[in-house]
């Protein structure tokens, strides 16, 4: 194993046609939220603390020539504007994401910094937002 973990930040932004209220009803919604991968075959919160979920998706391997079930668990926190989540996933990852929601002139402005940590450096090649 890798003696050191790892950290890359990733920001994506984008301004979109829609109301503050309308993003946030999504962003709120942790099933909606985790429903919108293309990866997600399944999702379920944990009886003894609904904040938390545990997800199973389903991962390309081989340009899509195979495939292999993984099961992550995070957890999410909504705020006013937005919402924190934490993933923790197989191999040592861990990922923290804060979602900012905001209006602008131009609509709503949708921020997510994701800062992702890893202790098996060939895994950021195969992970991508």
């Amino acid at each position: 194993m890798w003696p050191f973990i790892i950290t890359r930040t990733y920001v994506f932004s984008k301004v979109l046609p829609a109301s503050k209220e309308e993003i946030l009803q999504i962003v709120h919604d942790p099933i909606q939220s985790i429903q919108l991968s293309p990866l997600c075959q399944d999702a379920k919160a944990d009886p003894n603390d609904p904040k938390w979920f545990t997800v199973t998706e389903m991962l390309p391997l081989l340009g899509g020539l195979l495939e292999s079930k993984t099961t992550i668990r995070c957890g999410f926190e909504n705020d006013k504007d937005g919402r924190y989540t934490e993933v923790f996933a197989g191999l040592g990852t861990h990922m923290d994401s804060t979602v900012r929601v905001e209006e602008v002139n131009e609509g709503t402005k949708y921020t997510e910094v994701v800062v992702l940590k890893a202790s098996q450096p060939a895994l950021f090649r195969w992970i991508t937002l």
